[in-house]
């Protein structure tokens, strides 16, 4: 009888740990797909990528704005022509353009615009600061958040620096932030995007968000005076933005724009009842 119960014993405990193994065991762990470094480096320059980005041509544009009315008028841009008039409406806004199409590994930007200070009697003269800015989002960025802002590693970058910006790409740059005059003047701010800074943006954010594929949801620029805050913030400046101009460093490149996809592609129409 003893025998007997030790073997039932040894048998229970074999079916058990054979069960644990199997609801334990899982898909291995696929890592990313190996891909080549990316190195700054001097390419084929392409023409303006923003549609009537100097605002001559009518009244569309690829700029948007976002937090922040716009319209083109006569008479306001830079040497008296056709120019775009910003009233910033809430603590974020300003003046969006979505590059996200023109992405490619290893490409970098040159970015540059000009801005004049309204004069407008109801326009902040307060922090009156004209900037530059970007947004890279990851994939699994925003696959984890459901966001395009906000996302863990997104506000850790910064433009290239005019050493590198002149070594690399033989361009002078004037910088990304500068002080408008209260009584207007036209000041023009520009800066490079560069490749090395967008996948270390994109690397970071997905290392941040739990790993995976190194991917890119969206890519930004945009322009604004003030400094964001819970606050006023942004709100309640009155300037004009003119020559707004994004050019591709690399355009030998291929452009492979969004190329982050969703685990599950969309639920298809649902059929038309009969």
């Amino acid at each position: 009888m003893a025998k007997k119960t030790t073997l039932l014993l040894i048998v229970s405990v074999l079916l058990i740990a054979m069960f644990a193994f199997v609801a334990c065991k899982k898909d291995p762990i696929v890592p990313p797909t190996p891909q080549e470094p990316v190195v700054n480096k001097a390419g084929e320059v392409s023409e303006n990528l923003i549609y009537n980005g100097d605002l001559e041509l009518e009244d569309v544009t690829d700029l948007q704005g976002d937090g922040a009315s716009i319209e083109i008028l006569d008479g306001v841009g830079y040497d008296g022509s056709r120019g775009l008039k910003v009233i910033q409406t809430e603590n974020y806004g300003e003046v969006l353009v979505d590059i996200t199409d023109y992405y490619g590994r290893g490409k970098s930007y040159y970015i540059e615009a000009k801005y004049c200070n309204a004069n407008d009697p109801e326009g902040r003269t307060d922090d009156l600061n004209a900037k530059m800015d970007f947004s890279v989002v990851s994939g699994v960025g925003y696959a984890t958040t459901g966001q395009d802002y906000d996302i863990p590693g997104q506000y850790d970058g910064s433009w290239l620096d005019e050493g590198s910006a002149l070594d690399i790409f033989d361009i002078e740059v004037l910088g990304e932030a500068c002080p408008l005059d209260e009584e207007g003047g036209w000041e023009t701010l520009s800066a490079i995007l560069d490749a090395e800074q967008i996948e270390a943006l994109l690397v970071n954010q997905t290392q941040l968000c739990g790993g995976g594929d190194v991917s890119l949801y969206k890519l930004m620029v945009v322009f604004y005076l003030g400094t964001y805050s819970e606050g006023t913030g942004q709100t309640g400046y009155r300037y004009y933005l003119d020559d707004v101009v994004v050019k591709d460093l690399n355009s030998e490149l291929k452009r492979t724009g969004r190329t982050w996809q969703p685990d599950t592609p969309d639920d298809p129409e649902e059929e038309e009842e009969e």
